[in-house]
């Protein structure tokens, strides 16, 4: 049976917001050394949310482009991801400064930055996350992702 696609998108979106969070705040607090958290939804709300959209629209942006992504090799898998998930990052930080006035991240003083949105240190981490999660997506396809599929899959194994 297939699953409808805007459901799929959905759940990518929602796991990849809250999973998105917990990778930004591991991230941030080792770098500052404390406890960190922050985001967009945070920023707006003045309240503490665990959910990162911008994580959210890069699994879709990944799911979106994988049907061409499987046919290529690991280089250009790579080189595809890391340009459209830095791309995606260039255009949150845009809005986030556009919506709020605020810099969720400034990267200013980092090597090969543009704007402080984006580096080059940053799109190598997005490259290998990216394409990490590609392979993942080849292995076990999102539109198959179901709390009654997995329960099977255990069951049999049994």
């Amino acid at each position: 049976m297939k699953s409808n696609p805007n459901k799929t998108r959905f759940r990518l979106f929602l796991v990849g917001g809250v999973l998105g969070f917990i990778i930004d705040a591991a991230y941030w607090s080792i770098v500052e050394k404390k406890l960190t958290f922050a985001g967009y939804l945070s920023t707006v709300t003045g309240k503490m949310v665990p959910f990162l959209p911008i994580y959210g629209f890069g699994l879709i942006l990944i799911y979106l482009v994988q049907p061409f992504l499987v046919k290529q090799k690991l280089f250009l898998r790579g080189i595809i991801l890391g340009v459209s998930l830095t791309l995606l990052e260039f255009w949150g930080g845009l809005f986030t400064v556009a919506t709020t006035n605020q810099r969720l991240w400034d990267y200013s003083g980092h090597f090969l930055n543009l704007y402080g949105h984006i580096d080059l240190l940053h799109t190598l981490y997005w490259t290998i996350l990216g394409t990490a999660v590609s392979f993942f997506f080849e292995k076990y396809p999102p539109e198959e992702w179901s709390w009654k599929r997995i329960l099977q899959k255990e069951n049999k194994e049994k």
